[in-house]
């Protein structure tokens, strides 16, 4: 199988086992350029674009978000409901920067019930976060300098009690917290956390695994992509 990403093909190397939500805005199996519907490339589980979120052709495709209130929305599915061993994976980039306030690029959850999620702050430092609430709380978080206009691939997981943080197939902080983790209603996002800020620029990329990636399996998924973001 070769995938079709905007006119580019290439070898699908992407770790495959354990994946259940692929969205890819470079590959027209899952979103066609146009419309409110992001197809997921694995098990059916896709997204609906809310308030506007748009799209453009540059990095053979990605999601553009206005920061004021677009985001994804993945369906009601029980797959996600994730309280143990996963990983979230996205390739993400920042226009403009919130004042002093955190932005939840993708997970699940609410105020109270953070199931998962990957942010990042724009404050004095900047930050990024691996967020879970539960039998005892996971915040991997590390500072950093948030740039702009600049592709991230940021990767987290959890592994029974030890979780990961990786940014550009690099890890860069763990800590370790007893699950289980909180359920909750809220819809799987992507783009916006329920509450504090919305993300004001591009991601073109959101997969969920219901397993830890290894090391070396986070290395070769951002090998397999970082061409198309002139990596």
């Amino acid at each position: 199988e070769v995938w079709i990403v905007m006119g580019l093909s290439h070898s699908p190397s992407i770790v495959m086992d354990g994946l259940i939500l692929n969205i890819d805005a470079g590959n027209i199996r899952s979103y066609s350029g146009s419309g409110i519907t992001a197809n997921g490339l694995v098990g059916g589980i896709g997204g609906t674009l809310v308030n506007g979120v748009g799209f453009t052709s540059s990095n053979n495709g990605s999601f553009v978000f206005d920061g004021t209130n677009d985001y994804i929305s993945a369906p009601n599915d029980s797959s996600l409901d994730l309280t143990g061993d996963m990983t979230a994976m996205t390739w993400f980039k920042i226009i403009t920067l919130p004042g002093n306030d955190w932005v939840r690029v993708i997970g699940k959850g609410d105020s109270a019930n953070r199931t998962f999620g990957f942010w990042y702050y724009s404050g004095s430092p900047n930050y990024f976060l691996y967020q879970r609430y539960g039998a005892s709380n996971v915040g991997v978080i590390i500072s950093t300098t948030l740039l702009l206009n600049v592709w991230y691939h940021a990767a987290v997981t959890s592994n029974g009690s030890f979780h990961r943080m990786y940014i550009n197939g690099i890890e860069v902080g763990n800590h370790s917290a007893n699950p289980p983790f909180l359920l909750s209603s809220s819809l799987l996002k992507i783009g916006y956390g329920e509450i504090h800020s919305y993300h004001n620029g591009h991601i073109s990329q959101a997969m969920i695994y219901n397993r830890a990636l290894s090391a070396q399996e986070i290395k070769q998924n951002y090998n397999a992509t970082k061409k198309r973001y002139g990596l």
